[in-house]
């Protein structure tokens, strides 16, 4: 609340003396209802709202929601309005449309409004900068404007380690001062960059890397597994993007050989197909490539800026609060932290191939240190003396949408009620509790024990149950 730049005293006692004689002192004291909350906050001009989120990024890194080292995705989304909205940009978009006649033309249209741009955790799926410009304007320069802003959000709780981005954010200025940062970022080349074409002319020379995915197809008798292969090459000093350098002096020219080198993964197969019509992929990385398969997972989790910001942002704006709510009503909270794939993926087996030999080494899958998607396995505490740390990661909503999980644990809980004696507290199945208190049951519940079996399992005695229980 004091963000919003009310005072203590305020929260305290209130906005204001009228009407408090005829208070009952029966509930609560309450500043102000969601409501005019969500009222108060749309008010605020653009300034405010960027202190605001500025300062609620960093309460939530001082609670130790982020990481140590956090891992973050950069994309933009168009948010479209009407020409009515003063300010908003005019981007011209050319569409082919099918006339009446059967043929086809290029309509060109004018879309109104901004573009966001987000700077996000993949741990918890949560914004930690963004930025609003006009719908027409490039992304790329105001990506360090980002990093820094999320940067100083984050400190001194947390700081960027691994930045991912797609083709928009490939300027080699801006990656060069990243490097300089000592963030590790990995971007796709484009096709016509010099960099790509040099990491597929020493593909050949190099050793691949091949992994196999065994994934279920079907259910029932008509289950059956399906061989998923894909290969990649990992190409390391190139030196060929005349744009990754530091600023330019005057007279002082900088050759090839003194160029920062920058280091690529090939994917020449992913699972059985091409990767794109237009020949392999080239991922661009400023860190080592000795495992190639985290650079390709890390930029597949690129994609979890679209799912699960953009287009679900209504239902992630209480990630946090879903996932704490999700632990505290868990059992054993050792039980999420547990292997979810959305591809339903049985093995992995990482083979690594030497073209000069031809010998195949069979390597260990490597573990991943860093949550991030559904694939990824969360680390446990090995060490009995310490109590495993609290990670909120997206990983924890079983694999659904915050929506559908919501609904869920809804179906899950509609039969449990709390109880609390003091300060001590116990969660009870309903039935559970009629059975404790004494009530009688003309028949149980098909899915539920018997009254004697629940009495013994709260080592009540049996005989007494027609009377007080013990």
């Amino acid at each position: 609340m004091s963000l919003l730049g009310f005072t203590i005293r305020q929260i305290i006692e209130g906005m204001t003396l009228r009407g408090r004689s005829r208070r009952s002192g029966k509930g609560e004291y309450a500043l102000m209802d969601p409501a005019t909350l969500s009222e108060t906050i749309s008010k605020a001009n653009a300034q405010e709202l960027e202190k605001l989120f500025n300062g609620v990024i960093h309460c939530l890194a001082a609670f130790g929601i982020f990481m140590a080292e956090a891992m973050v995705v950069v994309d933009g989304t168009q948010i479209e309005t009407t020409a009515l909205y003063q300010g908003c940009g005019c981007l011209k978009v050319e569409k082919r449309k099918r006339t009446k006649k059967g043929s086809n033309v290029t309509v060109v249209e004018l879309v109104f409004g901004w573009r966001l741009i987000a700077l996000m955790d993949l741990a918890t799926l949560t914004p930690m900068a963004i930025k609003v410009v006009k719908i027409q304007a490039n992304e790329a320069p105001h990506l360090l404007e980002l990093v820094e802003q999320a940067q100083e959000n984050l400190a001194p709780y947390s700081r960027i380690r691994w930045l991912v981005a797609d083709r928009a954010y490939v300027d080699g200025k801006s990656l060069y001062k990243l490097d300089q940062m000592g963030i590790r970022f990995a971007v796709i080349a484009k096709s016509t960059m010099l960099a790509r074409q040099a990491a597929l002319d020493m593909k050949g020379k190099v050793a691949y890397y091949d992994r196999t995915e065994t994934k279920r197809r079907g259910q029932g008798r008509s289950l059956w597994h399906e061989k998923l292969h894909s290969r990649v090459y990992a190409v390391t000093n190139i030196r060929d993007w005349a744009a990754y350098r530091p600023p330019v002096v005057s007279g002082k020219p900088l050759r090839r050989e003194a160029r920062p080198a920058l280091n690529a993964v090939v994917v020449e197969k992913w699972r059985n197909h091409p990767p794109s019509p237009h020949g392999p992929k080239v991922y661009l990385t400023n860190a080592p490539v000795d495992n190639p398969w985290l650079i390709v997972d890390f930029y597949d989790d690129r994609s979890w800026v679209e799912n699960g910001l953009f287009r679900n942002s209504r239902q992630f704006q209480t990630l946090a609060y879903r996932l704490w709510q999700k632990k505290q009503t868990s059992g054993n909270d050792n039980a999420t932290l547990h292997h979810i794939s959305d591809h339903q993926i049985d093995r992995v087996a990482h083979h690594l191939v030497n073209i000069e030999t031809g010998e195949i080494i069979e390597l260990p899958q490597p573990p991943n240190p860093n949550p991030t998607h559904l694939s990824s396995i969360l680390p446990l505490q090995t060490d009995d003396q310490q109590e495993p740390p609290d990670i909120i990661a997206h990983s924890l909503l079983d694999g659904q949408g915050i929506l559908r999980w919501q609904r869920a644990l809804e179906q899950e809980s509609r039969d449990k009620v709390i109880v609390f004696i003091g300060n001590q507290y116990g969660i009870f199945n309903l039935y559970e509790l009629l059975v404790l208190v004494g009530v009688s049951f003309r028949r149980s519940p098909p899915h539920l024990d018997p009254p004697d079996v629940i009495l013994r399992r709260f080592g009540c005695d049996v005989k007494a149950r027609d009377g007080p229980v013990q």
